[in-house]
């Protein structure tokens, strides 16, 4: 059964009304009046039913069963260093299969893009285009939530998580994992610089700020690798993976 993504407002009592980009998926899938489809509307939502029209610009679903899971008790929320490139659409298509709660890019000392403030609704509507399909290929029901960029010092303001980890490739006694340690925080914030890491008065701000600097161990990885092994680890901690 194919996953279908459709939001909220599109769904009245038994029916779903699927169009834009989401219709031209079901074209090219091939799917037919009678297929069975499964639908998720990013906010916890799961609807089985059944293709009952299809028009040029809309398909039309029967809803038969429907469902709803909780929100993860424990949250993830990875603060990202703007990197150079397409890193970021890789970035947020992994965590988003991780399980992350939100993500948000973070313009560091050492970042090199900026994004325009006229680009950056074009940039959000591209990510959560990414963060759709990949919550389709993996299942997810809950679509994270993708952040406008903020200054480093904007994020030091704002995390209010149990706990806080930055990844420094300086840190040289304390891992990721032994940071997570039992009881298990409700809440982790992990935050990753990009290409060429943090400099060392970030780091300082961060500590003051109530980060734990933590290490991957002994390999220095790219930003985007740092991440994805990250976020695995925290959440095989927290329960979601293995």
């Amino acid at each position: 059964m194919y996953n279908l993504f459709v939001p909220p407002d599109q769904i009245r009592d038994d029916i779903a009304r699927i169009s834009g980009e989401e219709r031209h998926h079901i074209h090219v899938l091939r799917l037919r009046v009678g297929d069975e489809v499964r639908l998720l509307d990013g906010t916890g939502g799961i609807y089985e039913g059944v293709i009952s029209t299809l028009r040029r610009d809309e398909a039309v679903v029967k809803i038969l069963r429907r469902y709803h899971r909780r929100s993860p008790a424990r949250k993830v929320y990875l603060y990202q260093g703007l990197p150079k490139g397409e890193k970021l659409d890789l970035i947020i298509q992994k965590a988003t299969e991780l399980g992350v709660y939100s993500v948000t890019p973070v313009i560091c000392r050492r970042s090199i893009p900026r994004i325009e403030a006229n680009k950056i609704p074009d940039r959000l509507r591209r990510w959560n285009k990414i963060a759709v399909e990949a919550c389709k290929q993996c299942g997810r029901v809950f679509l994270p939530r993708l952040n406008r960029p903020r200054s480093f010092d904007e994020v030091l303001g704002e995390v209010k998580a149990d706990l806080r980890l930055m990844l420094w490739e300086g840190e040289r006694e304390k891992r990721l994992r032994d940071a997570l340690k039992r009881p298990l925080p409700k809440s982790v914030a992990v935050l990753i610089g990009p290409e060429g890491g943090f400099e060392e008065m970030e780091v300082r701000s961060a500590v003051k700020a109530g980060f734990q600097p933590v290490s991957l161990g002994e390999l220095t990885l790219r930003t985007e690798t740092a991440a994805i092994a990250s976020l695995s680890i925290i959440q095989y901690e927290l329960g979601l993976l293995g």
